[in-house]
Formats: structure tokens, C-alpha cells, sequence
């Protein structure tokens, strides 16, 4: 049987190690939902002080989201922004409103954790420690994600590129592999959703290896492009 005739998910793995981004159910059916969504967030917030951006992640964009049913799945958004010109508590609710706004037009249920802070000391924070080789739990490395828009996107990569040219080359290379890691580590605590799948553990094994590789190589043509 072709590749492509095999049912959605016999496919997944192959799909989910050579793809960052896969807008689709569980079913497989094309599902594009979360781009609506980030879209109007981001034009709410585009003049907000200290907004920096979003990135749409979870489910909607690993392709294996719920949909249609009572348990639909919620459109999981990350927000980035930047301390030093705006108060955590002036951000928040600004960002708040902004959902329940989105919520309110687009009928979808949001859920966007905590936002992440993409000032310089944010960035020495996370990228410190992966530089020597330690594990850091972070989110940073969702602000390289193919999904990711924002006013100030942009710039925040760019900080992050000059950043990592100021280690040696062996440091600056652990500090994005562990950036991969630890971005493919967060996908990760959402694997028991994927093993309704019936996915082989060998499968998933692989699926995961795969997608580090993606993420490091999106983190790697990202800093090239912002630190030329």
C-alpha cells in the first residue's frame, strides 16, 4: 500500500518528524482555526505596550487536535513580551481582554499559560545555562516557531541571535541544541494525547528525534538570518 493511502494515523510519525507545524485533527482532517485566532490576538495587542508577539502552539498545530465534539480542543497561543516597557500586571490584562474578546468572536476556547519575557536578561536567563551543557526548562524556543507573528518578533530573534554570537562556537552550538531539547520536551508532556494514536514506541521514539533535528534546524537558519 502507498504511503499515502495509509490511514492518518499510520502517517503521523513520518508527518510529525519532518514537520514542525501540521494543521490537522486527529482524523487528519485540515484544520486551520488557530490561524484566525492568533490573527485577531495579535491585532488587538499589536500597539499594546511591551507586547512582542504570539506563537500558536498545542495540539491544533501538531496534528491531533479534537474537533467537533464536546471536548474540543482548546487553541493553545503563547505570548511573548517584554518587561522593560510595561508592567506584568498592565500586560496581563491587556492579554486577558484580548481573549476573552477572541473567545467571545470566534466561539473557541483559549488557553495561553503564563507570557513569556523576552528582555536581555530573559534571554541570558534561559540560553546561560544550555551554553554550558546544563538542562533549563524554557519556552524561548517557541519564539523561533514557524507560526510565531508580532510587531516585535523580529526583534526579539535578533536579540537572541546577537546573544548566542557571543559565545565560542562549541557553546553557541550546545545553547541551541539544548534550546531544541528543551522546546521538544514541553511537546513532549503532551505525548499521552499522541498514544491515542496507537503509535509503536520505536515510532514515537524516532518521531521525537526527528523533530529536535527540525527545531534545531529552525533555530540555526532563524540566528543565521537575524545575525547577518
Amino acid at each position: 500500500m502507498n504511503n499515502e493511502e495509509l490511514p492518518y494515523e499510520k502517517r503521523y510519525p513520518r508527518i510529525a518528524r519532518e514537520k514542525l507545524v501540521i494543521p490537522r485533527t486527529m482524523e487528519g482532517t485540515l484544520n486551520l482555526d488557530f490561524y484566525d485566532v492568533a490573527k485577531e490576538l495579535n491585532d488587538i495587542l499589536s500597539d499594546t505596550p511591551g507586547y512582542v508577539g504570539l506563537a500558536p502552539v498545542g495540539s491544533r498545530t501538531r496534528g491531533y487536535a479534537r474537533q467537533g465534539s464536546e471536548q474540543e480542543s482548546d487553541v493553545d497561543v503563547l505570548f511573548f513580551y517584554d518587561s522593560s516597557k510595561t508592567s506584568r500586571h498592565e500586560f496581563e490584562f491587556a492579554r486577558h481582554s484580548a481573549i476573552s474578546a477572541v473567545q467571545n468572536s470566534q466561539g473557541k476556547t483559549i488557553d495561553s499559560g503564563f507570557p513569556i519575557n523576552v528582555t536581555h536578561m530573559g534571554i541570558v536567563y534561559s540560553l546561560l545555562p544550555l551554553s554550558r551543557g546544563q538542562t533549563q526548562e524554557t519556552q524561548l524556543g517557541f519564539l523561533f516557531a514557524q507560526t510565531a507573528i508580532g510587531p516585535h518578533i523580529d526583534e526579539s530573534r535578533k536579540q537572541v541571535a546577537e546573544y548566542l554570537k557571543t559565545f565560542p562556537s562549541p557553546s553557541r552550538a550546545k545553547a541551541i541544541r539544548g534550546l531544541a531539547d528543551a522546546t521538544v520536551a514541553l511537546e513532549m508532556k503532551f505525548e499521552d494525547r499522541i498514544y491515542r494514536m496507537n503509535i509503536p514506541k520505536d515510532e514515537l521514539d524516532k518521531m521525537w528525534s526527528g523533530r529536535q533535528q527540525q527545531w534545531e534546524k529552525q533555530i540555526v537558519e532563524s540566528i543565521k538570518l537575524y545575525s547577518s
